[in-house]
This record gives structure tokens, sequence and C-alpha cells, in this order.
């Protein structure tokens, strides 16, 4: 197929990310003949639903919509606001589900060592435990992510914290949703272990589930190939089906 025919890729961060957390993705993608869309704004609005009703605003008529962690979250909500606009969607490192009572705990530590120590403490304490191995991220990769997280802040932070908590439950759009489905985890994900994706992978039994050995939460920087490859073969997956 010639690249006007390809729809675009949407890819919507997770937490105190922007388009820097997607660096070997997008290029990626675009020498695939993609136009990716990264949507900004949401970072610093108070819920879900708020930077839901930002992204979609941002959003094609029709496109690919790749979500990690808390991107997911956002994504489920978009499927209630403008399931139309999905022509596939993947959910990576992410869940349906609503918050449970421990990973709260967690979220309240990590805001409170934020407000003590700074972003860039809390950040790169966050990667350590998101990366099955830290060690495999290169310094320029591991200070770019650190300065992302210091440019969105620690207000932004705090705030979208706060949202995560307070997250619907997004099963249900997702069930309900019968669109291509495609769903990426980490095996070693500690931060939203894989029985999340299993759980979503049993509310829509036709997705695809993909598993990576060796990789945690952050798989799309910490084995960017096999991502890639992933992402390559399912988007263009769906663009055939599409097309047919």
């Amino acid at each position: 197929m010639s690249d006007a025919e390809k729809l675009p890729v949407v890819l919507i961060p997770g937490l105190q990310s922007d388009r820097r957390s997607w660096a070997c993705q997008i290029p990626f993608l675009e020498a695939l003949g993609y136009r990716v869309i990264v949507p900004e704004g949401q970072h610093r609005l108070g819920s879900i639903a708020e930077m839901a009703e930002c992204v979609a605003a941002q959003l094609p008529v029709s496109a690919h919509v790749l979500a990690w962690s808390m991107g997911g979250y956002i994504a489920c909500r978009l499927l209630e606001l403008c399931p139309g606009r999905f022509a596939s969607l993947g959910m990576i490192a992410t869940a349906a589900r609503p918050e449970d009572a421990t990973r709260t705990a967690q979220r309240r530590l990590a805001m409170d060592q934020a407000r003590r120590e700074g972003m860039a403490v809390t950040h790169r304490a966050n990667l350590a435990m998101s990366c099955h191995d830290p060690s495999r991220l290169s310094a320029a990769l591991l200070a770019d992510l650190i300065a992302m997280a210091e440019e969105i802040g620690i207000e932004a932070f705090l705030a979208q914290q706060e949202a995560i908590i307070a997250r619907p439950d997004g099963r249900p759009a997702l069930a309900a949703w019968n669109g291509p489905l495609m769903i990426l985890v980490g095996e070693e994900d500690v931060t939203t272990p894989p029985d999340r994706s299993e759980e979503m992978h049993g509310l829509r039994p036709d997705s695809r589930l993909f598993r990576i050995a060796g990789a945690g939460h952050c798989a799309p920087f910490e084995v960017p190939d096999q991502v890639n490859a992933i992402l390559a073969g399912w988007l263009e997956e769906v663009e055939v089906g599409r097309l047919s």
C-alpha cells in the first residue's frame, strides 16, 4: 500500500511524559510512512475525563491509537467519547480496571518524595522501578527522560497522580468497543503487572496479546526493537484488513 493510504498513528504518553517518551517509536513509524501525532496539553489537567477531552480535540477522523500506561486510562475514556475515530487500539503496559489501595499507597509515597526531593530524584526512582534493567538505557536517553519530567513539573505530576487514583473503571468501554485491539506488556512489569493485560484480553478474546520477556513497564524504550517489530506487524495487519 502507498504511504498516502495509511491512517495516522496517535501516540498517547503516560505519567509525566510527552513525545520524548516515544523517542524510539516516532522515527520508526514515520520511516514506515505513518503520520505520527502525539497529543499535547493534557498533562496539567485534573481528571482522566478532562485529559480525554483534550486529546479528543486532537484526534483525526480516523487513526490508529497506541496508548501507554496513563495513556491507556485516557484511551478507555476516549472509547466512550469518540469510539468511531479508532481504526485500532494498542494498549501498552496499562490496565482498564480502576485503582486499588496498594497502588494508591505507592503513588502517595512518590508524591511525597516529589514534594521533598524534587522531580528529577523522583523520576529517576520511578524509572529504576519501572525498567526491568535500567542499565540498558543510554546516558543520553536517561538524561532526556529526567529533563522531560522536570519540565512538565511537580504540580503536573501531582495532578496526574490524583487523576489516576480517581480514574473510573474502563472495562465496560473496552469490552463494548469492537474494533481491532492489541495488548502489549513486559513480562517483568511490576508497575502494571501482566495480569492486568490478561484481564483486558479476557474482556476481548478477539484481541492480540503480546508478552515481552525481559522487559518491564517501559518496554518501548527498554527493548525498542522488539516493540517496534510488534507495532509494525500489528499496524500492517490492520491496514491490510481495512483496505481489503
